[in-house]
């Protein structure tokens, strides 16, 4: 009850970062469909992903840990200042993720 409780707020933040993000999506042709997969059993998967605002210097991270069984045992977002760059936002958003072993 707990993971989907968590799993629920993670989604609710999610959509409010990514409305007040709103940035044209660029459009890559055709690509073949990516599938999560569960880890190991005994192994979590940690999940990350940005977004930067060039216009603010501005970014924001999610962060989602699943257990072998696909239960969401953390998840995260943050919102970021002084961000230089795209490629800054993505690496502080695995930072993120490493330095919050309590999550587990």
């Amino acid at each position: 009850m707990w993971a989907l409780y968590k799993a629920d707020v993670l989604q609710q933040l999610l959509s409010r970062v990514g409305a007040s993000l709103k940035t044209p999506i660029k459009d890559k042709g055709a690509s073949l469909p990516s599938v999560w997969r569960c880890p190991e059993e005994g192994w979590v998967k940690v999940n990350t992903d940005a977004a930067f605002d060039a216009d603010s210097c501005t970014g924001s991270a999610g962060v989602v840990i699943r257990d072998h069984k696909g239960l969401v045992m953390a998840a995260a977002t943050r919102w970021f200042d002084k961000v230089p760059d795209a490629l800054t936002a993505e690496a502080m958003a695995a930072k993120e993720a490493v330095a919050k072993p309590r999550w587990i």
